[in-house]
């Protein structure tokens, strides 16, 4: 038998061990703790085990276990210390004999069992200990308890025989194993410390790694805010019916080192996939001034926006763009055609936790105080449910109507010349500078054909079936989003019907939709829609509003001259009877130029007017009904 070192307690320094409070011990062990911990502490201290125990009155062989067992490490890495002093909760380990005959594992459950199996196969316990997530309790459930449990059937499978103890148990060991960890968690939290080794990571944020440079990283977000806005309607009597705008949504791209903001996109509404789609379009496009209509509103000196082009259609791109997990940036169309067409890595974080993407919240919140709140019916809502919300502007309203071309205005001078005012976090230097600086030096990634992947981040790929009926003399077409489409090359190929074609179709504007050929993928023919949709321009969202509110049963599109026509005049007037909010009919009129009074058939009333006829005959009027 090995002999036992029990000098190894002499002289250590004992304030760093741990040390359970009393009070955390059950009352019938507190006198037999204390005056354990005191005879520990006079071992230490050079007194013989003999002397220790009888002047603490303590057996002299419990005192030697303990002198044994406190300089040991337990699991948490730290020495046991004095809760080897806590009786019948710390047991020492029998010491190996060379002539030992290895037992086999148990077949049944028996004291010390499971800590005896983590103790012979290390690999084993190292995969118990290292676990540190939450535990079940009650009718609370842990996912993370359950694949660490099967984890740990996987692992006793390969180490042990079929039948052997735990897994000869009815519940496989999940039982003892929850046991095993509540019981470590314990003895943890009777020293005094943590339950887990929870330890936070130091590194948060991408510039703790790396030296930021421009265009290295780039955050884009959406901002919806509540608005107190009113939008003027036209009635059929002639007169203006005011309906108000409860929400905008400002969707901005902006590069985390020069502050640069590349897109933004202000939004009625609820944004959605097509709106990120076209954030990202618009930051490959050259951008033009509008033509304001404000008057005494003009741009800053130098005013610009999106990225810088050269000769050769060619402009730096972002290496990282980081958004928040939104269902509207995860969803499978953008992820898609941003990774292929805009490039670079999208990182993809939680929602709702600004330290993740400062750069954008603040910007969010510049914009917000310095502009938005601003505007007529412009307020800060409240903060508690017993509080009113408080009025940033004088101006009401309703004695000021939304103008939207006005607003656009507003938010493209105010947006160009966010990259030309001096900035704090730069050292009052101009986002615009910044950028420029560093393009020049050359050290950034650029990508050519910048115009073509704009308009490739906007296209849809799908593939479609050519339909047909040769013997009704139906001539081939494809069917997409209840929209029939053919075209003059496609007429009379009744050998094609039935095959399957790649297409595209821009979401901008789905009157068109180019066949590709299944060779090669060059454009094989390019359809155009039938009557009602052939008319007016519209994007994919209102394509799928004008289908939804049709099969609804809410407007018939049959026979009408223009379906996107048909369904503003039934937004034009759901938005008279306030059954909606004004924003759906407000987008659609200014996204599409629809005139207030238009329809989808000719004009003209449908009704003719009464006609009035005198009264023929002698009359009396000496009644009073007369």
């Amino acid at each position: 038998m090995a002999k036992r070192d029990l000098t190894a307690i002499v002289g250590v320094d004992l304030r760093t061990w741990p040390r359970p409070p009393v009070d955390g011990i059950d009352q019938e062990y507190q006198a037999s703790y204390l005056s354990r911990c005191n005879a520990l502490q006079a071992v230490a201290g050079g007194m013989s085990f003999r002397a220790a125990a009888a002047r603490y009155g303590v057996d002299p062989r419990t005192v030697a276990n303990d002198a044994e067992k406190a300089p040991q490490l337990h699991t948490d890495k730290k020495p046991l210390g004095f809760r080897a002093c806590i009786p019948f909760r710390h047991r020492l380990p029998k010491p190996p004999s060379d002539k030992a005959v290895p037992v086999a594992p148990p077949t049944k459950g028996v004291a010390y069992s499971f800590s005896r199996l983590l103790d012979a196969y290390s690999d084993l316990k190292d995969l118990v200990l290292a676990y540190n997530g939450p535990l079940p309790s009650g009718k609370a459930k842990a996912r993370a308890f359950d694949r660490h449990f099967g984890s740990f059937k996987a692992k006793a499978r390969t180490l042990l025989d079929k039948g052997t103890y735990p897994l000869c148990e009815p519940d496989e060991g999940r039982r003892v194993l929850l046991n095993y960890h509540k019981r470590v968690r314990k003895q943890r939290r009777e020293a005094g410390g943590a339950e887990v080794d929870a330890t936070p990571p130091t590194t948060k944020r991408f510039n703790q790694l790396f030296t930021l440079a421009p265009l290295d990283r780039c955050e884009f977000d959406a901002h919806k805010q509540d608005v107190d806005w009113v939008l003027d309607i036209p009635h059929p009597d002639g007169q203006l019916v005011q309906r108000r705008i409860t929400k905008v949504t400002l969707l901005a791209l902006v590069c985390a080192a020069s502050r640069y903001l590349l897109s933004y996109l202000l939004v009625l509404g609820e944004y959605n996939q097509f709106h990120v789609l076209r954030l990202f379009s618009n930051a490959l496009k050259p951008w033009a001034p509008r033509e304001l209509i404000v008057p005494n509103m003009h741009y800053a000196e130098g005013a610009v926006l999106g990225l810088p082009f050269d000769e050769h259609d060619c402009c730096g791109r972002p290496i990282v763009s980081a958004g928040d997990n939104a269902m509207s940036h995860l969803a499978k169309l953008p992820v898609d055609n941003l990774v292929d067409h805009f490039r670079g890595v999208f990182n993809f974080g939680r929602a709702h936790v600004p330290e993740g993407r400062p750069i954008i919240e603040a910007f969010f919140r510049r914009l917000e105080q310095g502009a938005l709140r601003g505007i007529a019916g412009g307020f800060h809502p409240q903060s508690r449910a017993n509080e009113k919300k408080v009025a940033t502007s004088y101006l009401r309203s309703e004695d000021h109507p939304l103008h939207w071309e006005g607003m656009l205005d507003l938010m493209d001078v105010i947006a160009s010349g966010h990259n030309v005012t001096p900035h704090s976090g730069l050292h009052n230097r101009l986002p615009k500078t910044v950028l420029h600086t560093h393009l020049a030096s050359g050290w950034t990634w650029q990508a050519t054909e910048a115009a073509r992947d704009a308009l490739r981040v906007a296209t849809i790929r799908l593939n479609v079936r050519i339909r047909g009926d040769e013997a009704a003399r139906r001539q081939p077409f494809v069917q997409y989003k209840d929209a029939i489409y053919r075209s003059q090359r496609l007429n009379g190929q009744w050998g094609r019907i039935g095959d399957s074609f790649p297409a595209e179709v821009s979401i901008e504007d789905l009157r068109h939709l180019v066949l590709l050929d299944p060779t090669d993928h060059t454009p094989w023919s390019r359809l155009s829609a039938l009557p009602p949709w052939q008319q007016s321009p519209h994007d994919l969202h209102l394509r799928q509003l004008i289908n939804t509110a049709r099969h609804r049963g809410l407007i018939d599109i049959a026979g009408a001259g223009d379906a996107v026509k048909a369904y503003h005049a039934f937004a034009h007037e759901e938005a008279l009877k306030a059954r909606t909010v004004a924003d759906q009919f407000a987008r659609l009129q200014i996204q599409h130029g629809i005139p207030a009074n238009a329809n989808g058939n000719p004009a003209g009333p449908t009704v003719p007017p009464p006609v009035v006829h005198p009264r023929a005959g002698r009359t009396s009027f000496a009644l009073r009904k007369d």
